[in-house]
């Protein structure tokens, strides 16, 4: 394996994160790359200094104003799932009824609009005319080229020509 591609090898190594096959391929490179074996051990030294280093403890304010938001933001959805699926609604209207009557009217003419639309259509035509349209088309176009060889096709073959 290259060096290029041990980095990351090398670093679940060192938190020990390493899988058992991840484990013996970074330990064989090590083994036989000074460069790696250099990395692994500066990884390990920062790792084990970072974890000596004490946390700081929390501020007890901060501590406290969390906890505070924590608990009014579940008294908030509380409150929103005891007011029921509505709430919104009426939320809206409270806040610009013209503007939620507007959108409303809106909705209901647009469902309407489609509505009528779509019982009226008017460029659906029936299977049966659609299939004596094509007969009589069929019936007085002449065929093209290709269409005249597939047409004589079962006829040429019937009759032993198809080798040669």
């Amino acid at each position: 394996m290259k060096c290029n591609e041990m980095k990351d090898l090398l670093e679940a190594l060192a938190d020990g994160q390493a899988k058992e096959l991840e484990k013996k391929t970074a330990l064989a490179h090590v083994e036989s790359c000074t460069a790696c074996a250099k990395t692994l051990r500066w990884l390990s030294a920062s790792k084990t200094a970072m974890r000596s280093v004490p946390l700081p403890d929390m501020p007890a304010d901060l501590k406290s104003n969390l906890l505070a938001a924590a608990r009014s933001a579940d008294a908030a959805r509380a409150n929103a799932a005891a007011a029921g699926p509505w709430a919104f609604f009426e939320r809206l209207w409270s806040v610009r009824p013209w503007q939620f009557g507007l959108a409303f009217a809106g909705a209901a003419a647009a469902v309407i609009l489609i509505a009528r639309l779509a019982a009226n259509r008017s460029d659906v035509l029936p299977l049966d005319a659609v299939l004596a349209a094509h007969n009589e088309y069929e019936r007085t176009m002449p065929l093209s080229s290709q269409e005249q060889l597939l047409s004589e096709l079962p006829e040429h073959m019937a009759a032993g020509g198809a080798g040669r």
